[in-house]
């Protein structure tokens, strides 16, 4: 009688074991990580770079505003105007004013949008010219406006931007 009773109980506890391993192995997915790779669906020119690049903790506001500050080349924020690209449909010319503060200074064509990210503190790369480089550019000049051809997309959230041609200027902007 008792070693029924022994028989009995472990056959219960075996039988929960195995549901509680059954239903574990085969519970849904509940995760909350996003999938590892996640297609850009920005329509652009084949030779630019768009996307999100994280870039190191040494790109700063701070160091950015000195970068604009401290340039041969002054560029103040003008405004987004849409449907003014000479890229067409889909993008949007950002319009800063150009001031050149050193003679024979060497203007290049390439500039980066890069937008700070409030959550992890980060500055992002979100999108690049990639223009074919020179060895020389052209001199620089003093131009109101100075047009920066973007993808519309690439402006859709609101925060903290900067376009940077790269040695040469720095133009902080906000999108609210």
């Amino acid at each position: 009688m008792k070693s029924k009773k022994f028989f009995y109980i472990n056959i219960v506890l075996l039988l929960v074991n195995v549901l509680l391993i059954g239903s574990w192995a085969f519970r849904p997915d509940t995760s909350v990580v996003a999938p590892a790779f996640q297609p850009v669906r920005i329509k652009t020119r084949d030779d630019t770079s768009v996307g999100q690049f994280r870039l190191s903790k040494r790109t700063t506001t701070d160091m950015l505003t000195a970068l604009a500050e401290n340039s041969p080349i002054k560029l103040d924020f003008k405004e987004i105007a849409e449907g003014e690209s000479s890229e067409g449909e889909g993008y949007v010319s950002i319009k800063a004013k150009q001031t050149v503060k050193m003679e024979g200074v060497q203007h290049y064509t390439n500039y980066q949008l890069l937008h700070f990210c409030e959550e992890d503190g980060f500055w992002y790369l979100v999108y690049s010219t990639n223009y074919m480089a020179r060895a020389v550019g052209y001199p620089a000049a003093s131009q109101d406006p100075v047009n920066f051809d973007v993808p519309a997309d690439v402006l859709s959230d609101s925060g903290q931007y900067a376009i940077v041609i790269k040695g040469l200027g720095c133009c902080l902007f906000e999108i609210s």
